[in-house]
């Protein structure tokens, strides 16, 4: 990140020392260094220049010695972007003014570091199971005896239902069929 440096009260009370011309690609700072008495700072971007750039607070207070960072955030843009950052101290004493030039960010090849790590080939993963594998393995022997057993059951419970003719054995029967379908249900859901 860019940082533009504003001296403040360097050669006299009040006075502002800062470079004539500014370029930033990106978002930068404007480190405030009062190397004098206590002093207020009002920051002002011009309209062409607050168009990709933006200032959080305008007006700053520093103490006696002290350093403020300003950060400035860019918006992207496609066209480099000129205009003025106006410095004022000394409730418009003095005025200083530096011309800012935010231009595109670079398109171009850039170099990125690659851990070595990244370039040694990892191992197979294990294939995915067949359906055939997954079955297998969701059924153990106890699920495959219910399922034989309740098979067993409906055959036998629908035989013997239909044979003797009775509406309430059928009924029978019929309860029958719906508990060994619960049990192949359960069986399988565990």
């Amino acid at each position: 990140m860019s940082t533009l440096t504003v001296e403040l009260n360097r050669e006299s009370p009040h006075d502002v020392s800062v470079a004539s011309t500014f370029s930033t690609e990106t978002r930068f700072t404007i480190e405030l260094v009062n190397t004098g008495e206590p002093i207020h700072v009002h920051l002002h971007l011009d309209d062409t220049l607050s168009r990709v750039a933006a200032l959080a607070t305008n007006n700053h207070f520093l103490g006696r010695k002290e350093t403020v960072t300003v950060e400035i955030p860019v918006s992207p843009r496609k066209e480099p972007t000129s205009g003025r950052l106006k410095i004022v101290t000394g409730h418009g004493s003095e005025i200083a003014y530096t011309t800012i030039t935010v231009s595109p960010p670079a398109t171009g090849t850039q170099r990125v570091a690659v851990d070595e790590k990244l370039s040694q080939p990892k191992p197979n993963p294990d294939p995915e199971p067949s359906v055939l594998t997954v079955l297998s393995n969701r059924l153990s022997n106890q699920s495959a005896l219910t399922v034989l057993f309740a098979v067993f059951a409906v055959l036998l419970a629908l035989g013997i239902g239909l044979s003797i003719g009775d509406p309430l054995v059928l009924v029978g029967s019929l309860v029958v069929i719906i508990g060994a379908v619960g049990a192949i249900v359960i069986a399988n859901s565990w």
